[in-house]
């Protein structure tokens, strides 16, 4: 199956390799998801480089990808994006809650393009 399954990303495509059962089971969401479905009836692939950052990635299936409940296989092929994460950057700042002047007391706001754990930002940052 993985014969018909492509990535693209910023006009190049990437290799896709299987991904392994460790990988699978390292991965909450993926080993719960294969669980759920059961065996045969799942794939999971990785790319075999790491997609360029701030990108959209295409993944196309098929044609010809073969079906676990008959003989036919696809006819046209299928398709989902995604975007990359991007280098940090910060988006936006104001102080207050309306962004007005910044006065001693007031809160600073930040804003970053891509998300932060908050597990992991601390006080020392």
């Amino acid at each position: 199956m993985l014969a018909t399954i492509t990535a693209g990303a910023g006009g190049q495509l990437i290799p896709l390799r299987l991904a392994t059962q460790d990988e699978v089971a390292a991965d909450e969401d993926v080993s719960s998801y294969a669980a759920y479905v059961g065996e045969g009836r799942w794939l999971a692939f990785k790319p075999e480089q790491p997609f360029p950052g701030d990108t959209t990635v295409t993944v196309n299936i098929g044609p010809g990808t073969p079906s676990a409940e008959g003989p036919l296989a696809t006819q046209e092929v299928q398709s989902f994006s995604f975007q990359t994460y991007g280098a940090l950057r910060i988006t936006n700042s104001y102080c207050g809650w309306g962004g007005g002047e910044c006065r001693p007391g007031q809160q600073l706001v930040v804003e970053f393009n891509n998300p932060l754990d908050p597990k992991l930002v601390t006080t020392a940052w």
